[in-house]
């Protein structure tokens, strides 16, 4: 198992790829199956699609620390982003929904990180099957190796993995005994068994769900958990011609698009952090 730098050769071409990995071996086997299902990034898959397989040279072997580093060096080294087959500067600043080379949505991994925490029973491959999301990706995003940006926005979770695989067990959660019953708008008890398939059942995003049965909101699109009480109603908000409104709580972003509004902004009027906005202020009656 090499850990450090690599670049992909082929025959027919000078342009090279430049990648990193902690088990460069493995890795290049992944490309390999990537590239031969045809869901290769965009450049790499134009060369196979050209030139066939390619070939495996290490160039330098490093830290894991170092990694990142020496990818920008090398990929700036060889040109091969303007010149070869890499499409991002390199390092794992650049990944997420926002690169243009991405093939999956935030939410995608989001529940990579999600099952990883909380499915004991499933293996990556499994979790790549179930999810569609690239074997590598879910490898690298468990040792931490990739999308940092989720521990940004899911520190709690993010640290959580990190610990698991730190020790190298998984999550001995059970779901069926560990997620509340959560009700439905229409007032009908549920059990959430798993939590992907009960999202996908009803419609309902993953990540809106997880952050509803973790306590995280009080509802999500009218779902609420068991037990817990419905938050109370914003306070009534008068419109600029004098018509006062009455906002159930989690609704604001429905209404503030049906009239126009700012969501922000019309949050901080019924919060009471802003006095108004467009006009709309708090009712005095």
């Amino acid at each position: 198992m090499s850990i450090g730098i690599y670049k992909l050769v082929f025959d027919g071409t000078t342009k090279i790829y430049i990648g990193q990995s902690i088990n460069i071996e493995a890795r290049f086997k992944d490309h390999l199956n990537t590239l031969k299902s045809g869901r290769g990034i965009c450049k790499l898959q134009d060369a196979y699609n050209l030139y066939g397989k390619p070939s495996l040279q290490i160039i330098e072997e490093c830290k894991v620390n170092e990694l990142n580093s020496k990818e920008i060096n090398y990929i700036e080294l060889y040109n091969s982003l303007i010149d070869g087959y890499n499409s991002i500067p390199g390092g794992n600043s650049y990944c997420g929904e926002n690169n243009s080379n991405s093939k999956y949505s935030n939410e995608d991994y989001f529940m990579v990180l999600w099952y990883l925490i909380q499915i004991p029973t499933y293996t990556h491959e499994e979790i790549s099957s179930i999810l569609n999301v690239s074997l590598w990706i879910i490898r690298q995003i468990s040792r931490g190796e990739s999308h940092e940006w989720l521990k940004e926005l899911y520190p709690k979770e993010y640290n959580s993995m990190l610990a698991i695989h730190a020790d190298g067990r998984r999550s001995n959660l059970n779901l069926g005994k560990n997620i509340p019953i959560i009700i439905s708008p229409e007032g009908i008890e549920h059990e959430v068994p798993n939590v992907f398939q009960f999202a996908k059942r009803f419609g309902l995003n993953q990540p809106g769900l997880h952050k509803l049965i973790s306590g995280d909101r009080h509802q999500y699109k009218g779902w609420r958990i068991k037990g817990v009480e419905p938050p109370k109603p914003y306070p009534s908000i008068q419109s600029p011609v004098g018509d006062i409104y009455t906002i159930e709580y989690g609704k604001a972003k429905e209404f503030a698009s049906k009239h126009e509004l700012e969501y922000t902004c019309l949050h901080d009027v019924l919060t009471n952090k802003a006095r108004t906005h467009k006009g709309w202020r708090l009712s005095q009656v």
